[in-house]
């Protein structure tokens, strides 16, 4: 039912804590549907609001009449939650992104504010049961350090599958947030109460609680490679933020993003003001703001006339940037909720320490045109390819090529970009225009650079196709090879040496016929004589014939080899080594018993242990034309030990499935830190082969690397190469909706 611990020690221990809990499930729903009906007439008696009064009786009414649903729906539940395989140990799930918030209805929306919410709120009564129940449970699943991750039996499966048994009943989405909102007020405390049985019930079938490790922060872990998703704090000494704005919420953020003006009704999550731009204004001057009921039962209307008046005189930077830039007046509440996201996208992407200060200030330095745009183009936040959107993306994704500002390429970058913002920050914006002239102008300063890599690396990636489609081919001779019949008899060396270097030489030799010859250069008719000859006692029964074959058979060898670049070394090793097998076979006597073949069976075996993919083989030429790397970081180094500042921010790709990279993230044109020579440095993927055997990266400067997809594989192995997971426009408008998730939870329902 549950994952199953590393060892056997406790197994017994820990399936009978995981069905002691789902088994208490039933009698938790039954005590807290008993508490969340009393506190739903309890509100419906202290509030004022008739509306309000009516939803949460009939909340209280329709838990009395679902509540067997309920109660047998949530053991059920609860089985699923602690059941699903490898959950605990899967990847962080991905958090609420600004572009999904789009696509979701209303009450999704809802629903995801108060699922936090209770999630929340159930921790917090939770937290000193849950962490020693985290400590037996681990050490019943066999570990002996805590991982609370892989605790099933955590709270927020027990709020997702109350969530679920909701679902089961057939009410309104907004009786089902009241439900979940009182249910979870309640469920608390009776899960630290369970929390306490199972910890009892563990304790008496001999499991002590595994030990926890001291992590100390530092830029070697993995939580560093997020942290330029955060919104930055705001400065000790910037301004408190004006009341007049509404506070940043989901909903809001939500309508925002679809040009949905509309009022909802009876919604416990709509908990600020809703934005309606066709009705109401905010007046930058000394008029009662749109807000001012609000304002005068949070007493606080004084506060506000004071600051405006001192914000009118001053001009300053607490004055709003429409009124500052010689704009309208007023401002709509949905321009002004636009104002507030694009300021917290600024200090997001201005914080994100992956880009240079020179960068950052740049972006700030922005702000002013940015907000004067969202004034009169709202389309800038659910487009993303409005060109005010694609004038940050290159600007910021650009810049990732550079550490330093002294790197080579950095001046010839950025010198262009700061006009183009200097530019913007001067100018009267009313539309995308003038961002999407920047952005054309932009792109004509760096393109003649840009034009000369492109090419270069054109010519490269030409040299890799030719070289990934011989490898292709060579894997398909190979396969043939394998399937011969003298196979069987042949040594393990020229076994190796026909399905891995000569089955390279036969592909080149195809692909560069134009003929459509049968043999081309005659390397497939050597095959049956290598092999023979390679056979001491079985050559030894005809010394003639092997006198009569050597000769042209080293002499197509050596050709054949040599039309591959085959390294000299390599080439005259085999050579010796056939010398010595010719020289074995003329000292044997003819009488001598020749070994039998290897079965079918024992030949497929042998081929089962090669490996499932023969290493990428690159010309000399190809691999200089291509700047191939072949050699892997050295794995006595300890590389964490360099992981700067400067490359903390990204992460290490997983290496559970390799064939699985490109689907991973690793795809063309996602920036990496790859460490190279005993050092760190920042290249993008500019290329992978139509068969993601190869792959080119390129640095700031133009320079250009390619390794084959062994090699890859060996550096994601190594933890050698970290990819940044998110564009950095990306991420900080995430980090936007983030922000409006934690102010909707927050909020009071």
């Amino acid at each position: 039912m549950s994952p199953v611990p590393h060892d056997t020690e406790h197994q017994d221990a820990y399936a009978t804590c995981v069905q002691a809990a789902v088994d208490l499930g039933a009698s938790v729903a039954h005590r807290i549907l008993a508490q969340a009906k009393r506190s739903a007439l309890e509100r419906a008696a202290a509030t004022l609001d008739e509306d309000e009064r009516k939803w949460q009786i009939e909340a209280a009414q329709l838990l009395s009449r679902h509540e067997d649903t309920l109660c047998a729906a949530y053991p059920d539940a609860l089985r699923r939650e602690f059941s699903t395989p490898g959950e605990a140990d899967s990847p962080k799930p991905k958090a609420l992104s600004f572009e999904s918030l789009e696509l979701m209805a209303e009450d999704q929306v809802d629903e995801t504010v108060e699922l936090m919410r209770a999630q929340q709120a159930v921790l917090s009564a939770v937290e000193s049961e849950l962490t020693l129940l985290n400590a037996l449970i681990s050490a019943a699943q066999g570990e002996k350090i805590v991982r609370a991750s892989a605790n099933p039996l955590r709270p927020q499966a027990w709020v997702r599958a109350l969530r679920d048994a909701t679902l089961q009943c057939p009410v309104p989405a907004a009786l089902r947030l009241r439900w979940m909102h009182h249910l979870s007020e309640v469920l608390g405390p009776e899960l630290a109460a369970v929390y306490r049985q199972l910890c009892q019930l563990l304790r008496e079938q001999g499991v002590t609680a595994a030990s926890f490790a001291v992590n100390i922060p530092s830029m070697r872990d993995g939580t560093a490679a997020e942290r330029h998703i955060a919104p930055a704090p705001a400065p000790e000494s910037a301004p408190a933020a004006s009341a007049l704005q509404p506070l940043l919420n989901l909903r809001d953020l939500r309508r925002l993003l679809t040009g949905d003006k509309s009022r909802p009704r009876g919604s416990q999550a709509d908990a600020g003001p809703t934005l309606d731009a066709a009705s109401e204004t905010i007046d930058t001057g000394l008029t009662v703001p749109w807000s001012f009921q609000v304002l005068q039962e949070m007493k606080q209307v004084d506060q506000v006339l004071q600051r405006m008046q001192q914000r009118r005189a001053s001009g300053g930077p607490a004055a709003p940037a429409v009124a500052r830039a010689g704009g309208p007046s007023t401002i709509t509440p949905a321009q002004a909720l636009s104002q507030e996201v694009v300021k917290l996208m600024v200090e997001n992407v201005a914080a994100d320490r992956r880009l240079l200060p020179e960068v950052q200030q740049a972006v700030r330095d922005l702000e002013p045109a940015l907000l004067r745009l969202v004034q009169n183009d709202p389309r800038f936040f659910n487009d993303k390819q409005h060109p005010t959107r694609q004038f940050l993306s290159e600007m910021t994704q650009r810049s990732l090529a550079w550490s330093s500002a002294d790197a080579p390429g950095f001046t010839d970058f950025f010198e262009p970009l700061r006009q183009a913002v200097d530019a913007l920050a001067a100018l009267p914006i009313e539309n995308a225009e003038p961002f999407e002239f920047a952005l054309h102008s932009l792109k004509q300063a760096w393109g003649e650079q840009e034009e000369r890599n492109r090419r270069h690396r054109a010519r490269a990636a030409r040299v890799l196709i030719k070289a990934e489609k011989r490898n292709l081919v060579a894997e398909r001779i190979a396969g043939d090879m394998k399937s011969r019949p003298d196979m069987s008899t042949a040594p393990g060396e020229i076994r190796r040496f026909l399905t891995g270097p000569w089955s390279q030489v036969m592909a080149a030799a195809h692909l560069a016929d134009t003929r459509g010859a049968t043999d081309p250069g005659g390397y497939a008719g050597i095959i049956n004589d290598l092999i023979w000859t390679t056979q001491p006692r079985l050559a030894a029964q005809n010394p003639s014939r092997l006198a009569r074959l050597v000769p042209p058979l080293l002499q197509t060898l050596r050709h054949g080899l040599a039309s591959i670049e085959y390294p000299a070394a390599a080439t005259q090793r085999l050579l010796d080594y056939l010398t010595d097998q010719h020289q074995m076979a003329l000292r044997a006597p003819a009488d001598a018993a020749v070994p039998e073949p290897m079965s079918r069976d024992e030949l497929d075996s042998y081929w089962g242990k090669e490996r499932a993919r023969p290493e990428v083989w690159l010309e000399q030429t190809e691999a200089r034309e291509s700047g191939l790397m072949e050699r892997i970081p050295d794995a006595a180094l300890d590389w964490r030990e360099t992981l700067g500042p400067d490359h903390a921010d990204t992460q290490p790709i997983s290496a559970e499935s390799p064939t699985d990279l490109p689907a991973a993230g690793l795809l063309p044109g996602v920036w990496a830190d790859v460490f190279i020579n005993g050092a760190w440095s920042r290249w993008q993927l500019a290329w992978a082969s139509p068969h993601s055997l190869l792959f080119m990266f390129t640095d700031g400067s133009g320079k250009y690397q390619s390794m084959t997809r062994s090699m890859l594989d060996k550096m994601v192995a190594l933890g050698a190469l970290r990819v940044m997971s998110q564009t950095v426009l990306e991420g900080a408008l995430d980090a936007v909706a983030q922000k409006a998730l934690r102010n909707s939870t927050d909020s009071a329902p």
